[in-house]
């Protein structure tokens, strides 16, 4: 099965949020995308819309999220007694109207907790200590003393018969029923990592050390290890048990058969990964990286279909508009022909016939600036729609498109006038339209070489720019925007 990078490659932390911020766990419920955050303002889960990219709810939550046919979520929320983090709060919801079942736990410090797949179990894990409680009615169950420090990964078998404890030196194995030990594994090190069940529940996984990641099996926790690079932090099994997502602070996330000699597949990432997540079906990957979350789908072959990037942010431009020269070209090859037609910025501060499209702006003067917030949003998107290309190329290993876009770039650069002003600073409006419509140009051609249909907002650049003009950047308001254009 081959992976490739979502067209639309990542959402982002709220703009809003501390610059310290970052994702620390993700979970699938149906089409919404819940993600932690952990902040110095304190912590927040937040669901993003799959389809619209924003974020529709905040609840300020954090120690673990389990999602139940879809839809049900539980989630925990440490509050304060004396000083100390304790009770942490389980919500039982049906999405998207939340309701508390009730305080749960009695461990100083929580940092995880984990749901039973048929939701009437959850382990608690904190400071020295795990507990595992029943709800409906809650009940704690057992409470077990780890002495060996910190529980901050906990996980409940698929048939409910175990619970797996995580501290930064060893893997525990505990009897869910009696709450007796039943194995333990040490010597481990590095940062804190998931620990998974296997579907079957015959495998647990958790981090080892800097070079593997270790499977044992259950219950007698005998070892095997799966190499890898770094310490990890985060495991997702597919649905079928068949390979393990692993990914942490090593060079890309690795797709691990488990019974096969198969080479692993590795998907490239910068940063490291902190969660990862397997839509139902195990066709889709979410992996949280610092302060994004980037998505991969898979297929038998890779079929790069036409797809748009994300909904259009500028208005969108008559049709009349794009057509004779102002039409899109259709290949990266009739592109690099079309750009030594432009009259490139021959028309800047001119009336056009379209106005009403955009808000216009009178001359090189009435340029915001390269840091106004119209414009660094401007080449935000811009930014993305490169990102994504460049994405696809190294995990398909054709580095040729770059190597074409480029070129467009260049031929976009020949092309347009050397000089249209006085002021031949790097920031002067005149030196910074150049550098973008070229960086636009490359864009374009990357996706005509992709196959893949070129985003609104680039299209509508394109046409300003093939009419003499230069969008450069969005008027304020709320999208769609109207660009900003002289």
């Amino acid at each position: 099965m081959s992976w490739w990078p979502d067209v639309r490659p990542w959402i982002d932390a709220p703009p809003d949020t501390h610059e310290n911020t970052r994702f620390e766990r993700v979970a699938w419920a149906g089409g919404q995308l819940l993600v932690e955050l952990s902040s110095p303002k304190g912590p927040q889960l937040l669901a993003f819309s799959l389809e619209h990219g924003g974020v529709e709810r905040r609840w300020p939550l954090s120690l673990g999220v389990a999602v139940h046919d879809g839809h049900t979520l539980r989630a925990g929320r440490p509050s304060s007694v004396d000083g100390r983090h304790s009770y942490p709060l389980v919500l039982h919801e049906a999405l998207p109207v939340a309701r508390i079942v009730g305080e749960l736990g009695r461990v100083p410090y929580c940092y995880d907790l984990a749901s039973s797949a048929d939701g009437r179990l959850v382990a608690v894990g904190g400071f020295q200590a795990l507990e595992l409680w029943t709800l409906a009615p809650d009940q704690l169950r057992f409470r077990v003393e780890v002495p060996r420090g910190i529980v901050d990964r906990v996980a409940i078998s698929p048939d409910g018969r175990y619970v797996a404890a995580r501290s930064r030196t060893d893997v525990s194995l505990w009897d869910a029923e009696t709450g007796a030990l039943v194995a333990r594994t040490d010597r481990l090190t590095g940062p804190s990592c998931d620990v998974r069940f296997s579907p079957d529940g015959r495998w647990l996984a958790s981090g080892w050390d800097s070079e593997r990641t270790g499977l044992w099996s259950v219950p007698d926790l005998h070892p095997r290890s799966v190499t890898t690079e770094g310490f990890q932090r985060a495991l997702a099994w597919s649905e079928d048990g068949r390979w393990l997502a692993i990914g942490g602070q090593g060079p890309g996330i690795r797709l691990v058969p488990i019974e096969s000699d198969v080479e692993p597949s590795v998907l490239s990432t910068s940063g490291v990964v902190s969660a990862l997540a397997l839509a139902p079906g195990s066709r889709r990957l979410a992996a949280a990286v610092e302060q994004r979350v980037f998505f991969w789908s898979a297929g038998e072959r890779h079929v790069l279909s036409p797809r748009e990037l994300e909904p259009a942010k500028c208005q969108a431009l008559e049709p009349a508009v794009l057509r004779g020269a102002m039409a899109l070209p259709l290949t990266r090859a009739e592109l690099e022909r079309r750009l030594t037609e432009i009259p490139w910025f021959a028309n800047v501060a001119r009336p056009s016939s379209w106005d009403e499209t955009c808000e216009r702006l009178g001359g090189w003067d009435d340029w915001p600036g390269i840091e106004s917030s119209e414009v660094i949003a401007s080449h935000d998107d811009e930014r993305k729609s490169f990102d994504a290309i460049v994405r696809v190329v190294r995990t398909l290993a054709v580095p040729e498109v770059l190597e074409r876009a480029e070129h467009a770039r260049v031929q976009a650069l020949a092309a347009m006038p050397t000089s249209m002003g006085d002021d031949d600073d790097v920031y002067a409006p005149t030196e910074v339209c150049r550098s973008q419509a070229a960086f636009v140009m490359a864009t374009i051609a990357g996706f005509l070489e992709l196959g893949w249909t070129v985003p609104a907002d680039l299209e509508a650049r394109w046409a300003w720019y093939a009419a003499g003009h230069w969008p450069c950047g969005y008027a304020r308001g709320e999208p769609p925007c109207r660009l900003l254009v002289l």
